[in-house]
């Protein structure tokens, strides 16, 4: 029996052609596709990384001027209340109504802080007032205020030091807000002129405190900068 071959068309060998260039092309497309999407993704990682860099560099930054910096240790006399800090302990305080000199308060009088007990018309319903006016000083103008006293002394404190001062008395401003409220005797006739009056008075008082116990803490150091000087 003779064979019999078969030769295919020469449209059928570009049909085939056809069909093997297309797989090529959508694999090629899906390679590029895939390519796309991990270029995408190193980008992404490659921010991310840049990112932490730059916030290891300003920790690093951070860490290197409090290195720098004498740490700071806080005398001045606020109720004698103490604040645990990573260096050590801040002991703060003023003696109430010119009770006794400040140097009298290292070691506290017991029960001299204790807040007189009151009945049902007591100042509680003020407090919360007070407690707010109290944070929006300490928040906009107290930092402002040591700022210019700093000044006034030749010192110019770095930010993370204003931070660490007026969060120091900050954390005390409750217990000397909540002291004036219940020893200063409401007036009357509360109505709301006289309540008015009588917050302004609180408030003033504590003020005055904040700003002795700043005038205080700048003073104790303008002094430990100037015998660093002399050394």
């Amino acid at each position: 029996m003779n064979a019999v071959w078969y030769y295919p068309s020469q449209g059928q060998v570009c049909d085939e052609i056809a069909k093997r260039l297309q797989t090529l092309e959508a694999q090629m497309q899906a390679a590029t596709d895939r390519i796309g999407s991990y270029e995408q993704q190193i980008a992404t990682l490659t921010q991310q990384q840049t990112q932490m860099q730059a916030q290891i560099a300003e920790l690093q930054t951070r860490v290197e001027d409090l290195q720098r910096k004498p740490p700071v240790h806080v005398e001045y006399h606020f109720d004698q209340l103490k604040v645990s800090r990573l260096d050590g302990t801040l002991n703060i305080g003023l003696s109430p109504n010119g009770q006794s000199g400040v140097d009298a308060f290292d070691v506290p009088t017991p029960g001299m802080w204790q807040t007189p007990a009151v009945g049902q018309e007591g100042p509680e319903p003020q407090i919360p007032g007070l407690l707010s006016e109290g944070a929006e000083f300490m928040n906009g103008e107290a930092p402002a205020n040591l700022s210019a006293l700093a000044a006034q002394n030749g010192l110019d404190f770095q930010p993370s030091e204003l931070r660490a001062v007026t969060e120091d008395v900050k954390a005390q401003l409750g217990a000397r807000i909540q002291y004036y409220a219940r020893t200063m005797p409401l007036p009357e006739k509360a109505g709301d002129r006289e309540l008015a009056a009588w917050r302004q008075s609180v408030m003033d008082k504590v003020k005055k405190d904040i700003l002795t116990a700043f005038d205080s803490y700048v003073r104790r150091r303008a002094a430990e900068a100037a015998g660093q000087r002399r050394s």
